[in-house]
């Protein structure tokens, strides 16, 4: 078998592993750029040098320097792709410009999703550090004190202050700051004071086509209703905004496995493409222009479905999916023209490489890996699927002649409606087999009802977008009557749309998995290439049979090097201000004690009501990337909501056994009542104990040593604080005791009770608080670690200067989440070690 010369491959693959190990070592850029040079000057003296091999051995000469040349190259590209990632990542902006007040002046750029009020922007301009007037140029995300009317091109002058962007505080939580980095920002201004806005400036076309986006969202609401369900759902399916859209919509397409037709994508810029050019071709044809100059006609409209589809890349933004498929598929149209084949690989690679080379830290977006890799996988994997099922849509060539033997109509709308259907479960099958591990690995979820769905759901997309586009442009042309038209079919298909989805759009259908490992890729990726190339490995059984061996090896390897041996975990995950830890016991067994916090607010700039729950937000996500499903234990320590809030989400979602802190009789806490009520629809045992031992798992001891007893406890009081459960956990020779929120009257309690409060590592009590962790605690307790649980420029003003420098002179190191992010404890019973998810700054 003849391999095709596809240059494309050849450079991206170099290209990539340089990104990837550029990732993951240091090397000066300067040696980089030399060993480039190098390499290239050497490929260049080998070509030139080959030109005169002479002698009866000069074919096998040119052989050696053939390969050697193409060596050369393939180390100049990959020294490349380190060279670039070298460039792209470091900040413009110096580490003293960070929490200090500075100016910016500068133009706003391309953001046509924001609508006419913007709470924020990007911005490119210069930085002025108002106490220095030092300045760097930079760009930067900007957050308004209020909404502002703002357009591409804008110039903007202003006063606020520059923070950096949170990396991710939690394992599997979400970086913000790699996302922003991705974008090339790497500060944000919070707005304070100065504003002037300036004319707008920028690329002319980019401005009439920001226009033209403001424009097509009136429409869309004039013909199906202002802020209805209907012209939401237009918008997110045409031009990619979804922002607005109701949180259960968005988990119905989400469960059903379809929220990737809410993110504009190849399947919406491919339609629009074959939209374009089929009613170009229509209209050419009644005008009679493509009977007289067909060769001509096909070319000029080729070129106009080509303006169409960059028009539409710029309409919903340049998001990695959209700039992928406008590309790929103007390349393919341009082909055409010049008469040339188009390889679908090749313009593959070619759009890979021309986005890595404009941005490579794109190559960890999960946008550019999903978009890739589903393409790769359909384009591969499709062909492969649909030859066992050809024969029943192909007709056989013997009945050319016979017009009785070719069908009549309705025989032939049939095989062309079951060649659609197959193609399209082939083709949702083959995105599937490519995307579901990404997924997981991202997402740590899988939505296996996406094949049952998906065909129907990229059918009803396709209609939805037609009308759409149909009604838009009826309306653009002011002709609202017919808009409405058509959005009242489109009402109808939407209808039964979300009807289909809601069938299948349950959380229950989805299943939950622990990130794939590199072992698990390699096997899965294995037995895909084996079972699509059965034939080929029956053939060659030996050769499989190593590989198969070898794909064995690597995954037991690898599963020997993430096994962690019998240590006892205890994770404090960074919150904000509130309290949530996770202990992993030797067995496996997992015990949660507290959940964070849970509040809603009415944010006045979007003008909607917020959510924020850190057991949704902050602990699931680490249970999930970790495989936990099940909780042996759950402890609430003070019913305060920083405690206790986040819980409900991690009782509806997960397999809790037993909760410990909820009383029957209590002083009444929202908290407490709502945790009540889910434990009892859940059937999950609670209670409320006092001072003893807690039965969780035989390789670790919990004791619970405050409240004390039922007689010095009085639940029913304001004094709630020290009402917390305070817990020892022992492993072999290291203690950690849990405080809860704690405070002086409690501490002394505890202190006069006689029971051993000796401990290695201490949950600072109440976050720090000046009321708690007194003097004769510390020295009761002695601790060689002092670990504050609190949130990032805190109203409270926690941890205390005073309670931190009692630690301090105890000799304690000092852990902080507000500083380290999520901090994580391990120890065999002897030794302890520490690791910190945000590296000290």
């Amino acid at each position: 078998m003849k391999l095709k010369p596809r240059l494309a491959i050849y450079f991206l693959i170099p290209y990539l592993l340089g990104i990837v190990v550029g990732e993951y070592t240091s090397v000066l850029p300067l040696w980089t750029w030399l060993f480039t040079l190098l390499c290239l000057s050497c490929a260049v003296l080998l070509q030139w040098g080959a030109r005169f091999q002479r002698g009866k051995n000069k074919w096998l000469a040119r052989l050696k320097s053939k390969v050697t040349l193409y060596a050369l190259l393939h180390l100049a590209v990959f020294a490349s792709g380190i060279l670039r990632l070298d460039i792209a990542t470091p900040s413009p902006i110096p580490a003293h410009f960070y929490n200090a007040p500075v100016s910016f002046s500068g133009q706003t750029g391309y953001q046509p999703e924001r609508g006419k009020e913007w709470e924020a922007c990007y911005a490119s301009g210069t930085l002025q550090l108002l106490e220095t007037g030092e300045t760097v140029q930079a760009k930067v995300l900007i957050r308004f004190q209020r909404l502002v009317s703002l357009r591409y091109g804008n110039r903007l002058t202003l006063s606020g202050t520059l923070r950096q962007p949170q990396p991710q505080r939690n394992p599997g939580g979400f970086d913000y700051q790699a996302y922003l980095s991705r974008k090339a920002v790497f500060g944000i201004i919070y707005h304070q004071g100065l504003l002037e806005i300036g004319e707008q400036s920028g690329f002319p076309p980019l401005r009439w086509i920001e226009a033209l986006r403001l424009r097509t969202e009136e429409v869309i609401d004039e013909a199906y209703g202002i802020d209805s369900l209907d012209a939401l759902l237009i918008k997110g399916i045409m031009l990619g905004k979804r922002s607005n859209l109701p949180t259960d919509t968005v988990e119905t397409f989400r469960n059903s496995g379809n929220l990737h037709v809410l993110a504009v994508s190849g399947l919406h810029v491919g339609f629009v493409a074959t939209f374009c050019y089929f009613s170009l071709l229509t209209f050419a044809s009644i005008l009679g222009i493509r009977s007289k100059h067909p060769h001509l006609t096909k070319k000029v409209i080729v070129l106009l479905t080509i303006a169409a589809v960059v028009i539409y890349a710029c309409l919903v933004g340049f998001r990695t999916s959209v700039f992928r498929a406008a590309l790929m598929a103007s390349l393919f149209l341009f082909a055409t023209v010049i008469d040339r084949d188009a390889d679908i690989y090749n313009l593959l690679a070619f759009a890979a490489l021309i986005l890595l080379l404009l941005n490579p830290t794109q190559l960890w977006d999960i946008g550019f890996q999903l978009s890739f890799v589903a393409v790769t996988a359909i384009v591969y994997f499709v062909p492969k699927m649909e030859k066992p099922f050809c024969r029943f849509w192909e007709v056989p060539d013997s009945s050319a002649d016979d017009g009785s033997r070719i069908g009549n109509i309705s025989a032939t709308l049939g095989r062309s409606a079951l060649k659609w259907l197959i193609l399209s479960y082939l083709v949702t099958l083959a995105a599937l087999l490519g995307t579901t591990l990404i997924i997981a690995f991202h997402f740590f979820r899988a939505y296996p009802l996406g094949i049952i769905v998906g065909p129907f759901a990229v059918g009803f997309v396709s209609l939805i977008l037609a009308f759409g586009m149909a009604s838009v442009g009826a309306g653009l042309v002011s002709l609202l009557p017919l808009a409405k038209l058509f959005a009242g079919l489109n009402h109808a298909i939407i209808y039964f749309f979300l009807k289909l989805l809601g069938l299948f759009g349950d959380a229950s259908v989805v299943m939950k998995m622990k990130p794939p490992t590199f072992g698990t890729f390699v096997v899965y990726i294995a037995v895909c290439l084996g079972v699509t190339h059965w034939r080929l490995v029956y053939k060659n059984w030996r050769v499989a049979t190593l590989i198969g061996l070898s794909v064995i090896a690597i995954w037991v390897w690898d599963g020997a090097f993430h096994e962690e041996g019998r240590l006892l975990e205890v994770v404090t995950l960074d919150v904000g201000q509130g309290d949530a830890a996770v202990v992993k016991f030797p067995d496996g067994r997992v015990m949660l004690v507290d959940g964070g916090i849970q509040y809603s607010y009415e944010n006045k700039k979007k003008k909607r009501q917020v959510e924020y729950d850190a057991g949704e937000r902050v602990v699931a996500p680490y249970l999930d990337v970790n495989g936990v499903r099940e909780l042996e234990l759950v402890v609430l320590s003070h019913q305060d909501i920083d405690h206790g809030g986040g819980l409900a989400h991690i009782l509806k979602n997960f397999e809790v056994k037993g909760v410990l802190g909820i009383a029957e009789k209590a002083n009444y806490s929202e908290t407490i009542e709502r945790l009540r009520e889910i434990a009892q629809e859940e059937e999950i045992l609670y209670e409320f104990e006092y001072a003893g031992e807690i039965e969780v798992t035989p390789t670790a001891t919990l004791n619970l040593l405050h409240p004390i007893d039922a007689a010095s406890t009085n639940l029913m009081d304001t004094d709630t604080n020290d009402d917390s459960l305070v817990m020892k956990l022992s492993y072999g020779e290291v203690d950690i005791l849990f405080t809860g929120d704690i405070e002086a009257k409690a501490e002394t309690r505890l202190i006069t009770s006689g029971q051993d409060l000796r401990a290695e590592v201490l949950k600072v009590p109440h976050h720090g608080s000046r009321t708690s962790s007194t003097a004769p605690f510390i020295a009761g307790v002695q601790p060689k670690f002092a670990l504050f649980s609190l949130g990032i420029r805190n109203r409270y003003g926690f941890p205390d200067a005073g309670v931190v420098a009692r630690y301090q002179r105890r000799g304690c190191v000092i852990l902080r989440t507000d500083e380290f992010g999520a901090i994580t404890l391990k120890t065999d019973g002897r030794r302890c070690w520490f690791r910190f998810h945000v590296a000290e700054n």
